[in-house]
């Protein structure tokens, strides 16, 4: 039987056409998580060992919820990968537990009200200052548009003319699926105001 250490490189391989940063992030993980544990192959991995290496590590770098499911789920991609490569038989952590998310809240996310990136927008236009060669101005307009389109800073960044559509009711824009968050092309209406 191979080292899981094989295994884990032929896992890295399968994902090199896949999003560099999430991809690094789930192999790591799933090393630490390895190393953690001390599993030597694939049969050593059991649900016990994993949910106490996950324990240990809440209470020691004080994980939260989201975090620790992080780690689950890059477990559980990585052992789905051995079950379609035909590494495995079956996943071993299948049904292993989430934590719920809801009772634990580190971080109350919530979109910024329109006073708040009219702010931010003044601010980049009245500072005098360019940063990663864009220009006071056109930084308050990139940060008009991702507050319009919800668009992340990647899929704002994959963004040519060809992804605008000004000849149609409403215009739109285009997010190809290698850059979208959702890995789906994603048409959303552009309507904007610079002003």
């Amino acid at each position: 039987m191979s080292p899981i250490a094989v295994h884990l490189s032929a896992f890295e391989d399968s994902l090199a056409d896949n999003t560099g940063h999430l991809c690094q992030t789930d192999d790591d993980r799933v090393r630490r998580i390895v190393t953690g544990c001390e599993f030597a192959k694939l049969a050593d991995i059991t649900p016990e060992g994993v949910q106490k290496f996950l324990r240990g590590l809440r209470n020691a770098e004080d994980l939260g919820h989201r975090t620790y499911n992080h780690y689950v789920e890059a477990m559980d991609a990585f052992l789905y990968w051995c079950v379609t490569a035909k590494r495995l038989l079956a996943n071993p952590l299948m049904g292993l537990e989430r934590l719920n998310t809801e009772v634990d809240v580190r971080v109350k996310r919530r979109a910024l009200t329109a006073n708040e990136v009219g702010s931010i927008v003044a601010s980049a236009r009245s500072s005098g200052v360019s940063i990663q060669l864009f220009s006071p101005e056109q930084r308050g307009r990139v940060y008009i548009l991702s507050y319009m389109t919800g668009l992340r800073k990647n899929e704002l960044a994959s963004l040519t003319p060809r992804s605008f559509a000004l000849d149609v009711v409403p215009p739109t824009l285009t997010v190809e699926a290698e850059f979208s968050k959702h890995r789906r092309k994603t048409c959303c209406p552009c309507i904007l105001n610079w002003s």
